[in-house]
C-alpha cells in the first residue's frame, strides 16, 4: 500500500472515534432509525439501538445505555481492543515503509 494511504487510514481511526466522543451524549437519540430491519421489516434486531447504547457507554451512562442495547456491555470491550489492535498494525506498515524507503 503507499504511504499516503495508510497515513490516511491511521488518521481516519484516530479521528472518527474523537470525533464520536465529542458529539453531546443525546446526539443520536432523536430521529428516525436506519436500522434496515425495522425500516423494512418494522423488528427490533439485536444491533438496534447499539449506536446510541455505546454513546451513553462512553459518557458513563450505564443506566440508559443498558436499556438501549444490553450487548454494549460486550461490544464495546471487544471494538475497543479491535480497535487498538488496528492502531498498532497501521503505525508498523507505515513504520515498516518509512525505513524501507530511507534505506
Amino acid at each position: 500500500m503507499k504511504k499516503w494511504l495508510l497515513i490516511s487510514y491511521l488518521f481516519g481511526l484516530v479521528v472518527v472515534p474523537i470525533l464520536f466522543a465529542v458529539l453531546p451524549i443525546d446526539f443520536f437519540d432523536h430521529g428516525q432509525s436506519f436500522c434496515l430491519s425495522v425500516l423494512f421489516f418494522d423488528m427490533s434486531c439485536y444491533g438496534c439501538g447499539m449506536l446510541r447504547s455505546l454513546k451513553h457507554l462512553l459518557f458513563f451512562d450505564f443506566e440508559t445505555a443498558w436499556e438501549l442495547n444490553k450487548l454494549a456491555f460486550v461490544v464495546f470491550p471487544l471494538l475497543s481492543f479491535v480497535w487498538i489492535m488496528e492502531i498498532v498494525r497501521v503505525k508498523r506498515k507505515v513504520d515498516y515503509s518509512r525505513n524501507k524507503s530511507s534505506k
